[in-house]
């Protein structure tokens, strides 16, 4: 069970929390080494026939794998199917490297684990599944494995029909009961990501009913340290739990001790009153109660009385029979308080407040030790057949010493409570990203832009909850948690959220406190990041330190009475060590650089094409190709395909917009625009420019600094043109004076125009106005046709001449004359009371008779629209023959175009490069003066080799000759290399000077001296 910030181990035989080492296996923090929890189990105890039998898991175990078939008989416990099963929903796409690490296996070996047990779900034994088509059916096709909403689930069954394993352990006989044990656990930040659940459902499978039945939930917490130990409950909260009795502890250093704890969420269901309602199978049933914790006890190791019951001996189960009831095991009186507190007999043992420091708390009678732990509840009956459900919550929590991680402790167990009483309807957060670490000279490239993780993160919206961006975190150990982490970056989506502010427990107070928790800027989404800063230390990257970082991604939920408001993945760090390029490496580009070379191979689109290298370690020298879609001609999606290897990389992408929000393949983030329909630029190809946008820019068109192009006729009804046929225009100005008469009326620039008048219907706003208001219409109504219009427009692409048209305005601001001619820039010719003298260009042939499809309303009816302009003219100067303006279209991207670019080749394997680079071959620190700064503590020396080749052999010789240590790499992932300062026999070496032979198959040899000054040595251990 590792999916959070806890790791432990779990086995199909009933026993947790310890490690295949036999030692304590229950982590904490996740990755920290650090364990509080040495082994744990359920135990139970009953009268059969009116003998009183005890079975489950403590340090021995009653259980065998498998199903019971019918009374006395179970499955063989070594069937395959019989072996314990975990799922996780995400395993396909989810990094599995930590798991991989802690495990000791594969990243593919894991995957491998994960599919496997999601195809052979155990359902028809009890499995929980999710059932998303309600056949009642679990189908892998189509179903969830697991409990419903659990970012990972372990399960499996087994029995205590093995009266070797159920003497062995407390000296009783079997009795008959299955046990289905289910764990799950939730992948977010905060209290549930310092828990997992557990679910027992027992089922009576022998021919005798139990009576006098009690269920126990047993730990031996080793809270780091298992000498300085305290223990305690909680009765409100039926929480049992164990602490460190000192502020510091010696395992868990200069870190916090933390707390550990077992909540009895779920007792068994007993007859209640017919107001009394019971949970059991996730559904309530009337006239039921749920049971309690109603005993609390514990064992301290050196104490005469309170001691761990006898194992291999009947005397053990009456014992624990005992401490199920609430009484000494040896005795069977029930636990008392302190005769400071009365000496009042009670089930619960140390149920006092060790925060406070009221009631009776551990070290009142006996001092710190090792400690075991035990919460029950009972009694009960169950019949022949009967079921009964345990749920119980497992928690940890880490606060700023001994006592806050009591108090952090009930505050977790409180949310864990609000799970439960949700029926574990826990929105779980976004996916964490799928994150890439490459270490190069003294930086460090991290990446999460794999496509399928990263949509798969980002579509995250579930109950209010919905992905906000991503998080980039440095830390100081490969064990620290979000108190010690440094925020490097946040990359959210670009909205309004923001910054976020969210209620944390403040272990000070003891209450919620509203604080900013995340910290948007609604920068964009990123999916990379070069670091070449240590954050925490405020220096620059060193080769061969090592750092770690993380990654991670929050969602949100902007609902005021949701509290947490914010989910956010875990920590998942990474360790990475900058280092130079390996021996014979030579890397094409860095981070950051564009792939120039890009080849539009069919098509005529103005597409822009960026490959953008951000991981030069990763590139293939493979040649891409982009294809473009327009599916329902709405909107655009583009693929990329591997043409070497035939493989699509990306499909269906619809980011045209530029910015840093793209995702990553090999090496390489591309970057892919598409330019809006419309005016790209302009170009004077001949004369002068004789229009201004200065007073005509105010629809802010897109080509002319406002003032032409072709988003405006969104403005007018529209156009019967496509975006796509958009071509280059070229206009051709005829000779004028400064009034805007065309001085040749011959001129074959001057052209015959639709002209428009917007206020027709109105009378003449002066009276020279009149004579030209031919249509007296609402609208932009058309007037007449004439050779008023001083240039002429030419499909640049076709050459063909096309029609044109214009507008005036019947207002007092207006010049209205008949005749294009805008004013000279000292008007504001898009103002409604300007003269809104415009141009349009059609996408109709040029012709000297009017075509009726543009003697309309140009306002409200479609008509074939290309171009319109807004300009004022440059000053007040007449046109001149051979002045000219070229529209430039956007050319947008169509289904025909195709592009292709070819990555450059990774350099590596360069034998006169290697031999070359392996004359760097160091040792650092050299001299060794006592002490290397990245020694974690006084037990590790270590000097380091850099520069090495993956194979290669390291023989130390003192100063006399005696080889001393001999190192051998074989396919090493790192130039890097350990010495101990230790020999053969891994004792300490003396101060001196060795010599060091380096041996490097096909690249020769190396020798370097070290000198090692050891520190003066004080016992502290004997």
């Amino acid at each position: 069970m590792n999916i959070n910030n806890i790791s432990t181990w779990i086995y199909n035989n009933g026993d947790s929390d310890l490690d295949p080492s036999q030692n304590a296996g229950f982590v904490f923090p996740k990755g920290s080494g650090k364990t509080a929890i040495f082994e744990s189990g359920l135990l139970w105890g009953a009268k059969v026939d009116g003998e009183i039998r005890v079975g489950g898991s403590a340090y021995r175990t009653g259980l065998q794998p498998g199903k019971i078939i019918s009374p006395g008989q179970a499955e063989n416990p070594d069937l395959d199917k019989n072996r314990i099963y975990r799922v996780r929903p995400d395993y396909k796409t989810a990094s599995l490297t930590t798991e991989s690490k802690e495990e000791g296996v594969s990243e593919d070996a894991v995957r491998s684990q994960y599919e496997r047990d999601w195809n052979e779900w155990p359902a028809t034994d009890g499995a929980p599944f999710e059932d998303l088509n309600n056949n009642g059916t679990y189908e892998p096709a189509t179903d969830i494995p697991g409990f419903p909403g659990a970012s990972q689930t372990i399960w499996y069954v087994a029995n205590d029909l093995n009266s070797s394993l159920t003497t062995n352990m407390y000296g009783s006989q079997p009795m008959g009961v299955e046990m289905q044990a289910t764990m799950w656990a939730y992948s977010q930040a905060g209290p549930l990501s310092n828990m997992f659940f557990r679910r027992y459902v027992l089922i009576n499978k022998s021919n005798t009913p139990f009576t006098g039945m009690y269920v126990s939930m047993w730990s031996d917490p080793d809270v780091g340290n298992a000498t300085d130990d305290f223990a305690g409950c909680d009765t409100t909260l039926s929480l049992g739990f164990a602490y460190n009795a000192n502020p510091t502890d010696a395992t868990y250093g200069s870190t916090p001790p933390p707390a550990v704890g077992f909540d009895f969420f779920q007792g068994p269901v007993v007859p209640g009153a017919a107001t009394d309602s019971a949970i059991t199978g996730g559904k309530v049933i009337r006239g039921k109660r749920n049971l309690p914790m109603t005993a609390f006890y514990y064992f301290a190791r050196g104490d005469l009385t309170v001691v761990d019951p006898t194992q291999g001996s009947y005397e053990g189960t009456t014992q624990f029979y005992n401490f199920f009831q609430g009484r000494v095991g040896k005795t069977g009186e029930m636990f008392k308080t302190p005769a400071s507190l009365g000496g009042v007999s009670t089930p619960f043992a140390l149920p006092g407040d060790p925060v406070t420091r009221t009631g009776w708390i551990d070290g009142m009678i006996i001092p710190p030790d090792d400690r075991r732990i035990g919460s029950a509840s009972g009694p009960f009956t169950m019949a022949v057949g009967d079921t009964q459900e345990i749920v119980v919550a497992q928690i940890a929590a880490q606060g700023s010493d001994n006592l806050q991680s009591v108090k952090l402790l009930k505050s977790y167990d409180i949310k864990a409570q609000d799970a439960y009483n949700s029926f574990f309807k826990i929105p779980t957060g976004a996916p964490a990203p799928n994150v890439s670490a490459t270490a190069l000279n003294r930086e460090v490239i991290l990446s999460w832009g794999d496509p399928t993780s990263a949509q798969a993160t980002e579509s995250y919206n579930t109950k209010g909850f919905k992905f906000q961006g991503y998080n980039v975190y440095q830390l100081p150990s490969a064990s620290a948690t979000f108190q010690d982490a440094k925020l490097i970056a946040t990359y959210d989506i670009k909205d309004t959220v923001g910054t976020i502010y969210g209620y944390v427990f403040d272990p000070r107070t003891g209450k919620p406190e509203l604080v900013p928790i995340q910290f948007g800027t609604n920068s964009g989404l990123q999916y990379s990041i070069k670091i070449t800063k240590d954050y925490i230390n405020n220096v620059a990257l060193n080769n061969g330190s090592r750092y770690y970082f993380a990654v991670t991604s929050y969602s949100f939920n902007p609902d005021p009475a949701e509290i947490p408001n914010v989910l956010e993945n875990p920590l998942s760090i990474i360790t990475v060590v900058p280092q130079s390029n390996d021996p014979g490496v030579r890397y094409p580009g860095a981070y950051g650089d564009t792939i120039k070379t890009i080849n539009h191979v069919a098509g005529v689109s103005d597409a822009g094409i960026y490959p953008i290298i951000i991981d030069p370690s990763k590139l293939t020298g493979h040649t891409y190709k982009i294809t473009f879609q327009t599916p329902g001609d709405t909107t655009t999606v583009w693929n990329v395909i591997d043409s070497t290897t035939g493989k699509a990389i990306e499909t269906n992408q619809t980011n045209l917009s530029g910015g840093n929000n793209y995702f990553s393949f090999d090496g390489i983030q591309l970057v892919v625009t598409g330019p809006p329909p419309g005016m790209k630029d302009y170009q004077i190809p001949s004369g002068t420019r004789r229009w201004t946008w200065s007073n005509a820019d105010g629809f802010g068109l897109e080509g002319f600094s406002g003032a032409m192009g072709s988003a405006a006729i969104n403005w007018f009804t529209g156009s019967s043109i496509p975006v796509t046929a958009l071509p280059h225009t070229l206009i051709k100005l005829a000779a004028t004076d400064t009034l805007g008469n065309i001085l040749n009326p011959a001129d074959s620039n001057a052209s015959f125009g639709y002209r428009y008048l917007r206020g027709a219907s109105n009378p003449a706003a002066k009276p020279e106005f009149a004579p030209f208001i031919k249509n007296p219409t609402a609208g932009y109504a058309y007037q007449d046709f004439t050779k008023s219009v001083p240039f002429a427009a030419f499909n640049n692409e076709t050459g063909q001449r096309l029609a044109v048209g214009y507008l005036e305005n019947n207002v007092e601001g207006g010049l209205l004359d008949g005749k294009y001619w805008p004013s000279d820039g000292t008007l504001n010719n898009t103002d409604a009371t300007g003269p809104r003298e415009w141009f349009f260009i059609f996408g109709t042939p040029y012709t000297e008779t009017p075509d009726t499809a543009l003697t309309k309303d140009i306002l409200d009816e479609v008509t074939p629209m290309l171009w319109m302009g807004t300009p004022n003219r440059r000053g007040n100067v007449a046109f001149s023959a051979g002045d000219q303006l070229l529209i430039i279209a956007n050319k947008v991207i169509q289904a025909n175009d195709v592009f292709t670019f070819t990555a450059p080749t990774l350099s590596a394997g360069d034998m006169a490069l290697a031999k070359q680079d392996v004359q760097s071959i160091n040792v650092f620190p050299n001299p060794y003066y006592g002490v290397n700064p990245q020694e974690l503590n006084k037990y590790q020396r270590f000097v380091t080799f850099s520069h090495l080749p993956k194979d290669a052999t390291i023989r130390i010789y003192n100063i006399a000759g005696t080889l001393i240590k001999t190192i051998t790499r074989a396919g090493a992932a790192s130039q890097f290399e350990r010495w101990d300062l230790a020999n053969e026999s891994g004792l300490p070496v003396a101060s001196g000077i060795y010599l060091v032979y380096i041996e490097m198959p096909g690249l020769g040899s190396k020798i370097l001296k070290v000198a090692v000054i050891q520190e003066q040595q004080i016992l502290d251990r004997f």
